[in-house]
This record gives C-alpha cells, structure tokens and sequence, in this order.
C-alpha cells in the first residue's frame, strides 16, 4: 500500500516534467512521448523498492526517460524505410498543386504523377536511374540489385542511401 501511494507521489509530482522533455526529445510527437513517460513510470513501478531508497529520485526518472527517448527514437528510426517512392513525391507534389491553386480534382491524374515522376528521374544520371529502376521498379532485393550492377552488398546498399538522399534533394529543389 505503501509501495502504491509512493507511485502515486511520483506520477502527481514529475509526469508533466517527464512528458515535456520526452515530448521535446522526440520532436514533438506526443504519441510516442506519452508511450515513453508511461514506460518510465512502468519501470518505476517494477523497481519501486529500490526507488524508494534512491537518493536523487527525479535524477532516477530523467536518466530512465532519456533511455527510452533513445530507445523510442532508435525504433523510428528502424521503421522508417531507407526508400523513398518517386511515386510518393508526386502524391505530394499533387496534393499541394490542389492546395495552392485549388484545383478541380479531375484534374490530377496519372499524367501529372507520370509527369512529376518522369522529372524528377530526369535529373539522375544513367546509373542512378538504373539503380532505381531495379530496386524501386523492378522490386529486387538489395541483394538481386547489387549482383545485376556487380558491387557488393555494402556498396549497393551506399549507393541506394546517396540515391536516396540525391531524390530528396531533387524533390526539395523542386519543392514538391
């Protein structure tokens, strides 16, 4: 009972503080902020006997919150893909046309995307373009990928990360 209202001090007393920072931590993402405060508060939970005897208690739960921050932002970062879709780009690029002239909505059609698409893999030079092909279009795997351009897997895999980053760059100039 004890172990409860101790909890409760702790939940009462440091959960806005813990939030902020776990929401400033992870740019702003309340979602995954509130996952990682209630994680803290989880693990105190399970650790509540030796917390209760901590010295520096909120130094306990800031030190705990920075854990899962990392934790939280290490799994985002694994569940965002290392691809980027042209495809995507150009539902972009036409969602904002729509917002910004306030166009008829007939009148985004595959041809825009094509065209939007076929501009941005205009500006990738002869290899680019083929690594994006067989990655992106053809869907090999990176494996397929590097054996039909002969390079390693480390190098094909480099190569598709600067494919990746010339796209976004690319696209940002363009500002789709």
């Amino acid at each position: 009972m004890a172990d409860d209202a101790f909890l409760n001090k702790l939940y009462h007393e440091y959960y806005t503080s813990i939030f902020s920072y776990c929401v400033a931590m992870l740019e702003g993402d309340e979602e995954d902020a509130a996952d990682c405060t209630n994680a803290v508060f989880e693990q105190a939970k399970k650790s509540i006997s030796t917390l209760e005897k901590h010295p520096n208690v909120i130094g306990w739960l800031k030190v705990t919150a920075q854990y899962r921050v990392k934790r939280a932002l290490r799994k985002r970062g694994r569940k965002q893909k290392r691809e980027i879709y042209i495809d995507d780009a150009s539902e972009r690029y036409i969602s904002a046309l729509q917002y910004v002239h306030d166009f008829e909505e007939e009148s985004y059609n595959e041809i825009d995307i094509e065209k939007t698409k076929d501009l941005i893999l205009g500006k990738l030079t002869q290899d680019e373009f083929e690594l994006y092909s067989l990655r992106f279009e053809k869907k090999l795997t990176i494996k397929e990928v590097a054996e039909a351009i002969s390079l390693s897997e480390s190098a094909t895999r480099m190569r598709l990360v600067k494919l990746e980053l010339k796209i976004k760059e690319i696209i940002s100039r363009l500002n789709l």
